[in-house]
């Protein structure tokens, strides 16, 4: 499906848009990073003379970016996107507890599987930088 027939795009870590732009289109709704690709870009901001023009090619034209990084690192990224751009940290600690708890269901040892089906429905976000909406 073209870009432009699609209502959502989720794009993963630093997947290009740039050159491909005929072919998936150039805006990202969600953009979901991992902690090594969000240190290294909260990095080169953090580095970057001008803090509006440091955001790296794949964060711009992006709504929304969901972190698996830090409080200091989702700011950092959150510095350098549009006002109207927001960085949301990912519950990693819930992420932890949902991976554990699956495992155990799936390898069969008995424990606490009454947790499963929250963590299946449970949000998957912490916080947001944006701003309330007006």
């Amino acid at each position: 499906m073209p870009r432009a027939q699609a209502d959502v795009v989720f794009r993963v870590n630093n997947c290009p848009v740039a050159g491909f732009e005929r072919l998936v289109g150039r805006s990202t709704s969600v953009r979901f990073l991992n902690s090594p690709r969000s240190q290294l870009w909260a990095k080169q901001i953090a580095a970057a003379p001008r803090r509006s023009a440091a955001a790296p090619p794949e964060l711009r034209n992006n709504d929304h970016v969901v972190s698996w990084g830090s409080e200091e690192t989702v700011k950092r990224l959150a510095s350098s996107l549009p006002k109207n751009a927001s960085v949301t940290r990912a519950n990693t600690q819930f992420r932890k507890h949902c991976a554990s708890v699956n495992f155990w269901a799936a390898s069969g040892t008995p424990r606490d599987s009454s947790l499963l089906p929250r963590c299946l429905s449970a949000p998957l976000l912490l916080r947001s930088s944006a701003p309330p909406p007006p």
